[in-house]
């Protein structure tokens, strides 16, 4: 990464606001039932016919859908990459001891809202107290909550370090995805958590979609 970019890396991680525990969709933490069918645990796909705009060939995974509306988190747009060592100073922490080589996590960009909220996005073979779980298969938690346990070899299988997220108001999305711009699939572990980015639209684009 060159030094540019790492030094606005660090300039995001620095200025970080951090979530409450077990706060994450909407400011009231409403939920409510959805009034139709739900999309979380499911892939959001940029449609191609969709207008040139921030999601443009974006892929998104849902962690919340209901009648307050939808929430989820882009997946295939990369922002860098941060040592476990940064990431513990955010919180005032410092492993005793880390790995040689130290754990580098991969750093991506959520959304347009709330851009310096941080999200740690992770396959659900670890839950936390604070987490948010999704179909059994995703979790969402704070990242204190995981970062030593990360250090000391015990974190979650995969994870993502994310900034924002992509949010929808009531009805917002339902109209979204009527007029074409998103195609609904099944999430993968390749999907959420592979390193090839710059493919996973291309491959998620050629599924199938999901009516709703």
């Amino acid at each position: 990464m060159g030094g540019g970019r790492a030094r606005l890396l660090m300039a995001l991680l620095v200025a970080v606001v951090l979530v409450p525990l077990g706060v994450w969709a909407y400011p009231d933490n409403a939920k409510r039932p959805s009034t139709g069918p739900s999309t979380a645990g499911r892939l959001l796909v940029a449609s191609p016919a969709m207008p040139s705009n921030f999601f443009s060939e974006t892929v998104v995974l849902m962690l919340r859908h209901d009648a307050d509306g939808a929430f989820g988190l882009i997946v295939n747009r990369p922002s860098g990459k941060a040592k476990l060592a940064d990431a513990l100073k955010l919180f005032g922490r410092e492993a005793a001891e880390l790995p040689d080589p130290q754990p580098v996590l991969d750093v991506h960009n959520g959304g347009p809202v709330e851009p310096r909220r941080l999200f740690m996005l992770h396959s659900a073979d670890i839950e936390t107290e604070s987490a948010l779980s999704v179909d059994g298969r995703f979790a969402l938690s704070a990242p204190e909550a995981l970062l030593e346990a990360i250090a000391k070899g015990q974190g979650p299988r995969q994870r993502l370090l994310v900034f924002g997220y992509s949010g929808w108001g009531p009805n917002q999305l339902e109209g979204e995805i009527a007029r074409g711009d998103w195609v609904v699939v099944d999430a993968d572990d390749e999907a959420v958590f592979g390193p090839a980015n710059d493919r996973k639209w291309k491959r998620l684009i050629g599924k199938r979609g999901i009516d709703l």
